[in-house]
């Protein structure tokens, strides 16, 4: 048959779209032909710009038999195919999952019209959309009845954290999600309760994580989600990587870039055997990217705070295979654990979490029964807790005696009872007021410990010095980093005492995971209706930036509480020999109903840094939006009239103590009036009439009564 095509109601026929197209009017086409001649007019038409006017001008289009299209051809046709009165569409027999791919949204769009869709190579591949296709994707459901295969999602960190909600809506519909490499896509645990099963990453590079509060990651069901993503792929197939090193000293084994973990299985196969035996399984611990050491148990390795089961590799010349695949596992689902607002209490519970069992036995020595440590998946821990928590009194021990001659255990530390302490701990250095201490070291320096015993340990400059150093013996161990002060010096042993705080302990905890690489990147003070002081402050800062330098310390409180205790706050900013806070967030009000406060200028210009640099949802890290304040004496401002007037959490500010000088200039004094956030402008003493009247002359030139209001002059 010929193309046919009437105008309208009409029953003039044409047989070219063009012409008919020409002489419609304001009518519609309706358009009648085989499937052949739809599709040889669409090929002709999609060689010019017409094609989307022409078919939007089409109130229907009926083929009397199949189109036969291609998805690359239905993506060029869409907005024609849309106007099919029938569902005549059938997808060429050589389509590729690819093709379905690239051509998800229009596929979609005119799903109603397609009549049969089968994917040629659906045996070995499955149609993968981005997941910002899930957002207007309609009919998803319907495409995969069709082609008989649930449809895969891919995307990166970002277009997988914009397209949640579509995740989470069509999970049932989704084969598997993908994470793009090089990507760190992160996750709510109830975000992962739904989707964890099927996300899966494109290579190692890409990467899974948990950023959740204290409160929902420690539930049962939480822990247990930790669990199960930690160990998905525990059956894998092995692989190897083999690394090939230098000869070692002591028990630390230097290659570059060598891939392991702490914990992995390895297998030592000698050039030369040195210390360790040719064929024998030792399990690592990292170091850094280039150096490990080897234990003799699972459990040793994966117990950073002990040196128990440590092998000498003095003299080894070889390869060590690391048996990939088999327990332990380090290509797991889920790479990160990052906690936010841990209480003290809660941060110490995720210290001990340090040996989930699988289920598949008991046996720590046994890694095949243990899946990774959540101790080595939490990335970091921020803690949020109140100022009395965070700043209980620091536990004292007392040297009893310390090695000072040249020896194998020089440097040593000893104490008369159990200290307490793990390598990596921070501590506080303190000698007797008047008395004379270890030469290099100043009272009140924090330094780190190497534990050798309940009662002995050496000191390091710095944490991971501690924590890498090769503790096979003293001498070893002092190479590794540890002071050396303590060799030739004569000060008194019981003038010496270390102490340490519940904080700097937690801390020091948390440094210990992941490897040693874990952070606890903010440490925040919950204001309650106590109030703080300077020296509170002062303590926490010194304490959270002992334990990272580069973290932030946070005060967060309501309104109230913050304006109660601005004072303190003022002081410890201002201070210059304490340690400062780096944030306020205020937590009560929101943006459009904000909570109020007043502040004086000194304290605003010390304050409103911290207040812009504080977030107010520690997942999200939204601004800290939910305050205003109002700014008195704010005489300063004469010289700046728009710096306050721009600060959006400025409510309202007054001007005292402006001097005559300042204020005879009608360009500033109408600049400054001007201000909508301005309430009031007080003089100083004027004492010279002629000078108030000046003054008074300049502001009845503003034509605004209420700006002229503004300004109260104050006379002898």
């Amino acid at each position: 048959m010929t193309l046919q095509i009437k105008i309208g109601a009409g029953a003039q026929i044409y047989d070219n779209v063009a012409t008919a197209n020409a002489m419609r009017g304001n009518q519609k086409l309706s358009i009648v032909g085989t499937g052949e001649e739809i599709k040889a007019e669409l090929a002709v038409q999609a060689g010019n710009s017409t094609l989307s006017t022409l078919f939007a001008n089409a109130g229907s289009i009926k083929a009397t038999n199949d189109l036969n299209l291609t998805a690359a051809e239905v993506n060029t046709y869409k907005a024609a195919l849309i106007k099919l009165g029938t569902k005549s569409i059938v997808l060429d027999s050589g389509t590729l999952a690819s093709d379905v791919s690239s051509n998800f949204n229009a596929l979609d769009a005119v799903y109603t019209k397609i009549k049969s869709l089968t994917i040629s190579d659906v045996s070995s591949n499955t149609p993968a959309i981005a997941v910002q296709n899930l957002a207007t994707a309609v009919n998803l459901a319907g495409l995969e009845v069709l082609s008989g295969k649930k449809f895969n999602v891919t995307g990166t960190a970002t277009t997988i954290k914009a397209n949640m909600d579509s995740l989470l809506k069509n999970v049932d519909k989704i084969g598997t999600i993908t994470v793009a490499s090089g990507s760190e896509a992160v996750f709510t645990a109830q975000q992962l309760t739904v989707l964890g099963d099927k996300l899966r990453k494109a290579s190692n590079t890409a990467k899974i994580t948990l950023t959740d509060t204290a409160d929902n990651i420690l539930t049962t069901n939480s822990l247990a989600l930790i669990n199960k993503l930690n160990n998905t792929n525990i059956n894998s197939p092995s692989t190897t990587a083999t690394v090939s090193v230098a000869t070692p000293t002591g028990s630390v084994i230097s290659a570059t870039a060598h891939g392991f973990s702490t914990g992995d299985a390895v297998t030592f196969n000698a050039g030369t055997t040195g210390s360790l035996t040719d064929g024998n399984k030792y399990y690592v611990r990292k170091l850094d990217n280039d150096t490990f050491s080897l234990y003799a148990s699972y459990a040793n390795a994966v117990d950073t705070a002990s040196t128990t089961g440590i092998a000498t590799a003095t003299g080894a010349i070889g390869t060590f295979t690391s048996q990939v695949g088999n327990a332990p596992l380090r290509n797991t689902t889920l790479d990160n654990v990052n906690v936010k607002a841990a209480t003290l209490d809660q941060a110490n519970r995720l210290v001990t979490l340090t040996a989930v069992k699988s289920g598949l036995g008991a046996d720590p020595s046994n890694p095949a029964t243990v899946t990774r440590d959540l101790s080595n998946i939490v990335k970091s821990v921020e803690i949020a807790d109140t100022a009395a928590n965070l700043n209980v009194a620091d536990t004292t021990i007392a040297a009893s005696s310390y090695t000072t001659a040249a020896s194998s255990v020089a440097g040593e530390i000893t104490t008369g009872s159990n200290h307490g302490y793990k390598t990596g701990d921070a501590i506080t250095y303190t000698v007797a007021t008047g008395q004379t201490g270890i030469t290099g070291l100043t009272s009140g320096q924090t330094v780190y410990v190497g534990r050798t015993s309940d009662t002995t340990f050496y000191l390091f400059s710095t944490q991971n010095a501690a924590l890498t150093a090769d503790y096979t013996s003293a001498t070893t161990a002092r190479t590794s980093g540890a002071y050396n002060f303590l060799t030739g010096n004569t000060a008194t042993a019981s003038n010496l005492s270390f102490s340490s705080s519940a904080l700097d302990k937690t801390m020091s905890n948390i440094a210990r995971f992941k490897d040693n690489t874990g952070t606890v990147g903010r440490v925040t003070i919950k204001g309650d209706n106590s109030a703080i002081t300077a020296a509170n402050l002062n303590d926490i800062a010194t304490k959270a930036l002992r334990g990272n330098a580069s973290g932030n310390v946070t005060y967060a409180a309501k309104a109230v509480q913050i304006s109660s205790n601005l004072q303190a706050l003022y002081d410890n900013k201002t201070v210059t020999t304490a340690k400062h806070l780096t944030e306020i967030v205020v937590t009560d009000g929101t943006v459009s109903g904000k909570k109020g406060f007043s502040m004086n200028f000194a304290t605003y210009t010390a304050l409103n840094p911290l207040f812009t640099a504080g977030v107010d949802n520690p997942l999200t890290g939204t601004n800290n939006k939910n305050y205003s304040y109002t700014v008195t004496g704010a005489a300063a401002e004469l010289a700046n009239p728009s710096a306050l007037q721009a600060d959006v959490n400025v409510a309202s500010y007054n001007v005292t103590g402006a001097t005559y000088s300042a204020l005879n200039n009608s360009a500033n004094l109408v600049a400054l009036l001007s201000n909508s956030k301005l309430r009031t402008v007080t003089t100083e003493a004027i004492t010279d009439a002629a000078n108030r009247t000046t003054i008074r002359n300049l502001v009845n030139q503003i034509g605004n009564p209420i700006d002229r209001a503004k300004l109260k002059i104050v006379g002898a």
